[in-house]
């Protein structure tokens, strides 16, 4: 079940994810939808990569996620749980600044290295996220 209010499109048109409910227990899922409102173009999408100024209370607090080491310059956001990236969650109103499941982290206070280190050593500051790209393939195998 997705919902997308008439008047939250109808005058710019909406290109964009909601969040599909009632997908399953412990499913998190999104629909990408693209609406052009009658004689406009589609409107552009939201960017792919945005900034979140984060903080807590000290570098040995966590930051109440869930990271997938694949290397140094990509972390992979498994899990948001409570902590500062919920926190700032709760306190967008625009549903494409929210951090969420399968974002990657790549850079720190613009540094795009060793950025596991520097969120670790982080109490305060931005950090970059990236919007993950899944893509949906069907190879159908000929005997």
């Amino acid at each position: 079940k997705v919902e997308l209010k008439a008047g939250y499109f109808n005058k710019y048109g909406f290109n964009g994810e909601l969040p599909l409910e009632e997908s399953g227990k412990g499913i998190i899922a999104y629909l990408r939808f693209k609406i052009s409102a009658p004689n406009m173009p589609y409107p552009k999408p939201p960017s792919p990569t945005f900034d979140v100024g984060i903080e807590r209370n000290s570098k040995y607090d966590s930051w109440g996620i869930e990271l997938d080491v694949q290397d140094d310059r990509h972390l992979y956001i498994a899990d948001i749980a409570q902590g500062p990236f919920q926190k700032y969650n709760d306190e967008q109103d625009n549903d494409d600044l929210k951090v969420v499941v399968t974002d990657f982290i790549t850079a720190v206070n613009g540094k795009e290295t060793s950025i596991l280190q520097a969120l670790k050593d982080l109490e305060k500051g931005t950090v970059t996220i990236r919007r993950g790209l899944d893509l949906t393939m069907i190879v159908e195998k000929k005997e």
